[in-house]
């Protein structure tokens, strides 16, 4: 027996740290499959001797915004990509979803604890976690029982990790910051400054958008960030202890640094400027899926997601990552992707192959990071910063190396990580969407992907150091206006006829779906990605050489 409670899981070590309190997520059909759980982790009164523990909590489950399909997805350190490479001669399969077994719609799901906070087991006859989730599993109404696992935030100070290129001190780059610095990021590399009010090429938006950021939460009241009566909102997951914190009051300063490169207002004088700098023209909603420790679980992360849906985001940026895959989680971040949500989080620090999720499911863009080098004019700009990861899942870099943005109390400092890229992206990615409102988000993603910037590499196209390519708004948005939605980012779901998250490949091959030109599928000119075309049916496929004529008479 186990113990049913929704505090957020804390010291799991899904990052190489010692183990503390486990958990275990268990999603459900119906109202008799969580009784049965609930029956299961929560021993009647006379049985309460038998067990160390003693009866555990009753609180509520978490219920979704609406079931979600949730199958029993392959965990581990894979990327969950849905397709290869495949030919278009009908002598190899085409791209096709993969096979979905016949699964329970879930309606919600509940935390059971099964260790204590020091990693004891609570139940003194059942201490093997494996079992117990293959026992949930059996259970009548149960629709998946996995591990719960723990969220961290992807960054760290400058000088702790790869110093100040240029020399510099961080107490000058704080100093600086006090007359509204240029970052580097936003004025030289993300090509997006002579769009904004005053500028050389300026917009008017032509829709409000909401930017949801999960993180440690956000220093309600910094001069230079909007504030409640700029429409800013926010959520703290229920059940949290003291310890976690709330979503209006930073305990870690993540999570305040990252808004403030989204969103940092300008021309007020002081401090930094974000991407989008005019608090009028976007909103904040918080989720605050990590404590002020900086790490958070998957349950809350979930939790987090679907309270962006439902309060109308329109991007998620998260600068967060765990090193296990999760099918609920998965399950939410597609739900969103479905409902029109662009989801964007970081691919990771590890500088190494490594997949971290969410970053790593294909409905998500995941974000590497780059380093401003020597500057634009040096050979070194743009490079990929030493700590980035790198797999076939990464799909766009962005500014991720000496970020200066705000910090809680009035402050700044200057942070690195992929943690400082992703909010660039997702950035761009909400001011795309309020210039160009009838895009789906599929098609945003795919315009930007379409639009890079090529950085320092040996050959043009993908890789796995930087995707695509670096993220680029004024190309994107260039490209938008000339070539619109679907010349842009490729045909809709309505058009294809799939969900946008059955449409999303993710990494290399993400546009391969929905596809109305050759150059859609273009990839890269490595040799190993192929000569790429479209096919009659909008699916990206390989050419295949015509074999040579076979050898007759003299020719033999």
């Amino acid at each position: 027996m186990v113990r049913h409670t929704s505090l957020v899981l804390l010291g799991l070590g899904t990052f190489g740290s010692a183990l503390a309190q486990q958990s275990i997520l268990v999603g459900f059909s119906d109202e008799a499959g969580l009784e049965a759980v609930l029956e299961r982790v929560n021993p009647p009164p006379d049985e309460v001797g038998a067990f160390s523990g003693g009866v555990g909590a009753t609180k509520e489950p978490t219920m979704f915004r609406r079931p979600l399909k949730v199958a029993r997805k392959a965990t581990g350190s894979g990327s969950g990509r849905k397709l290869g490479i495949f030919d278009g001669t009908g002598n190899s399969p085409g791209p096709t979803e993969p096979a979905e077994s016949e699964t329970e719609l879930t309606i919600g799901f509940l935390r059971v604890d099964f260790t204590d906070e020091d990693g004891l087991p609570i139940y003194s006859n059942n201490t093997d976690i494996d079992k117990e989730i293959d026992a949930l599993n059996l259970l009548p109404g149960v629709t998946i029982a996995e591990l719960n696992g723990e969220v961290k935030a992807l960054d760290f100070p400058t000088n702790v990790k790869e110093g100040n290129v240029r020399g510099s001190s961080l107490q000058g780059q704080i100093e600086r910051v006090l007359a509204e610095a240029e970052t580097w990021g936003i004025f030289e590399m993300i090509n997006i400054t002579q769009f904004w009010a005053g500028g050389s090429q300026e917009v008017t938006p032509q829709s409000d958008v909401t930017i949801c950021v999960i993180d440690t939460g956000y220093d309600r009241g910094h001069d230079d960030l909007p504030d409640t009566s700029d429409g800013l909102t926010g959520f703290t997951p229920p059940g949290q202890g003291g310890s976690f914190g709330v979503w209006d009051d930073d305990g870690s300063s993540h999570g305040t640094h990252v808004a403030g490169t989204i969103g940092a207002i300008g021309s007020n004088g002081v401090g930094v400027v974000g991407v989008n700098p005019d608090p009028s023209k976007f909103k904040f909603r918080i989720g605050k899926g990590l404590g002020d420790s900086g790490s958070g679980s998957y349950s809350g992360i979930i939790d987090c997601i679907e309270d962006c849906v439902a309060n109308g985001a329109d991007v998620i940026s998260m600068s967060l990552g765990g090193s296990g895959s999760n099918s609920l989680m998965e399950s939410a971040c597609e739900a969103a992707y479905d409902d029109g949500v662009l989801v964007v989080a970081a691919a990771g620090n590890s500088g190494s192959t490594d997949y971290l999720y969410p970053a790593s499911y294909p409905v998500v863009m995941s974000v590497a990071s780059v380093a401003e080098g020597g500057g634009p004019e040096s050979d070194t700009y743009g490079e990929l910063s030493s700590f980035s990861t790198r797999n076939d899942q990464v799909e766009i870099a962005g500014p991720g190396s000496d970020v200066v943005s705000t910090t809680p109390n009035d402050n700044y400092d200057s942070y690195s990580g992929t943690s400082m890229a992703t909010p660039h992206v997702s950035a761009v990615a909400a001011w795309l969407i309020s210039l160009f409102p009838n895009c789906e988000a599929n098609q945003i993603r795919n315009a930007m992907i379409n639009s890079s910037q090529e950085p320092p590499r040996a050959i043009d196209g993908y890789d796995n150091l930087y995707g695509h390519g670096i993220v680029d708004a004024g190309a994107a948005y260039s490209l938008l206006s000339s070539a619109n939605c679907v010349g842009a980012g490729g045909l809709s779901s309505s058009e294809v006829g799939k969900t946008q998250s059955q449409m999303a490949q993710g990494g290399a091959y993400q546009r391969d779906i929905g596809c109305t030109v050759d150059a859609h599928c273009y990839i890269g000119s490595d040799p190993n990605f192929g000569t790429r075309y479209c096919t009659d049916t909008k699916i990206c496929a390989v050419k295949v050489p015509s074999p040579s004529p076979p050898c007759v008479g003299t020719d033999v």
